[in-house]
């Protein structure tokens, strides 16, 4: 019982579960819907990523993180893990954040065509008017980092402590990815980021899109 009741209390941290203290019972929350979707509606984008996403995390001991965008927000749709890396993050597949508050989302925005970023832009700037200055600077800065060198590298708005370097992902007919890997600011100095662990990272994401390139060539 008292294993059941810690792994209960989990979920709840995790935002997947609810509580009643009235009742005394458990629900699903909101967000097991997104593990639903993380799981259907992308998972031949996940296979095309995993073997390389795999090897990263294993070689750097990092996570690395495949998210899309869902209306405003940034979607994690899987966690990849080497072997070494046990430690958790708390970013797991299902979890969300506001595309205008996040790095994922600040990478996300700026792959996307002028017109669509503008046109969200917009819609985060009437959300979150008075935050809107300092969040259009950061992205400016994303703006800057992925059209100069290809990568943005940050520290995580969403977990404290921790560095994410991350970049878009454009798989043609798929639509918009982000691919990103989380660590220690320790081990993901600004020099590391620029001379291995970033064009690391973009050498990456090209795979993807050489695959996705030939499997639809194939079908055709």
């Amino acid at each position: 019982v008292s294993t059941v009741s810690r792994l209960l209390k989990t979920l709840v941290l995790l935002g997947y579960m609810c509580h009643s203290p009235q009742t005394r019972q458990y629900r699903l929350a909101a967000a097991v819907l997104g593990l639903g979707y993380a799981a259907t509606s992308h998972s031949d984008i996940q296979h095309l990523v995993r073997n390389g996403a795999v090897d990263y995390a294993g070689e750097h001991d990092m996570t690395v993180l495949l998210a899309t965008r869902d209306r405003l927000d940034v979607v994690i749709l899987d966690n990849y893990q080497g072997v070494r890396h046990a430690r958790g993050n708390g970013l797991y597949a299902g979890s969300r954040f506001e595309i205008g508050c996040s790095s994922l989302g600040y990478t996300l925005l700026a792959g996307l065509p002028v017109l669509e970023r503008s046109y969200l832009m917009e819609n985060i700037a009437r959300r979150r008017p008075e935050a809107w200055p300092e969040l259009e600077a950061q992205l400016s800065t994303a703006l800057r980092q992925i059209s100069g060198v290809g990568f943005h590298y940050s520290l995580s708005q969403v977990e404290s402590g921790m560095a994410l370097l991350s970049v878009p992902l454009n798989l043609a007919g798929r639509g918009l990815f982000v691919l990103a890997c989380v660590g220690s600011p320790a081990y993901m100095s600004k020099a590391r980021v620029t001379r291995e662990l970033g064009p690391k990272l973009v050498a990456l994401a090209n795979q993807p899109k050489r695959l996705h390139r030939h499997l639809h060539a194939t079908a055709a």
